[in-house]
Parts: C-alpha cells; structure tokens; sequence
C-alpha cells in the first residue's frame, strides 16, 4: 500500500470546507468587535466636544448623533456650542465611567468640578444620545444651559 502524493479536489474542498467553519465564529466575533469600538469612539467624540476637549468648532459634527427632543432641550447646535465653550475653561483630568446594557450604554465623564452623564442607544455602528444630565459644582443643571 502505498501512499498517495497527490491531494484529489474533493479532500481539498473538505479542508477549505473545514477551514472556513473554523474561521466563521472568529470573524464574526471580530466584525462584533470592531463596531463596537467604532460607537464607542464615536461616544468619546460626543462628549470631548460637550466638555471642550476637543475644539467647539465640532458641534455641527456631533449634532447629528442627539434626538431630537434633546437637542430642542439643550437649545440645538448654539445651546451645545455654549455648553462646549463654557466646560472649556474647566480645567482638571478626565475621567470616564462606561456601561453596556444591551444597546444602550451609561456613560458618566467627569472633568474637574462638571459631570456628564450621557445615555446613548447604539444600532449597527450608529449611535443616539437619548438623554443628558449635567452637574456643575455640585449643583445639578437640568436645563442643560
């Protein structure tokens, strides 16, 4: 009995077969993966502008990513450009606080004396920021401006 040299087609389809079944789960857990930072980078973008880390002249960028209740509620782009120029001359390290429930992540940011509380829903790489609290010094905003 000797041994063959040469692969015949069909074992080479079981290995590529065999091979791609392995691989699948790991790309997808990847492709999960990368979107999932992808929305988080996105969130930190949210809210560098909203506590002036990241320049004002931002603002119409990140407008897209609030609903719309909120932004009639925070006084639209101009409200957010006030509140991005006003945290800008806090000064004091960052510090952020991320949770995921589901598809909707509780983001708490603190920069010197003002914190920043966001609630965002995330769908397939895009993001919605829901709500939005804000404390200055200890004395809650609710009004946002």
């Amino acid at each position: 009995m000797a041994l063959r040299k040469r692969v015949r087609s069909e074992d080479a389809l079981i290995l590529i077969f065999a091979f791609i079944s392995v691989l699948y789960p790991l790309i997808i857990a990847l492709l999960i993966h990368l979107q999932e930072i992808e929305e988080v980078s996105k969130i930190r973008e949210v809210y560098s502008v909203l506590l002036g880390i990241s320049g004002c002249e931002k603002v119409n960028d990140i407008v897209a990513f609030f609903e719309p209740g909120l932004l009639r509620r925070t006084g639209g782009s101009k409200g957010i450009k006030e509140i991005c120029q006003r945290n800008r001359r806090v000064k004091g390290e960052v510090s952020e606080v991320l949770v995921r429930k589901g598809r909707v992540v509780f983001l708490k940011v603190k920069k010197g004396e003002v914190t920043l509380t966001l609630r965002v829903r995330t769908s397939d790489g895009d993001i919605l920021v829901e709500d939005m609290g804000y404390v200055q010094g200890g004395r809650h905003r609710g009004d946002l401006r």
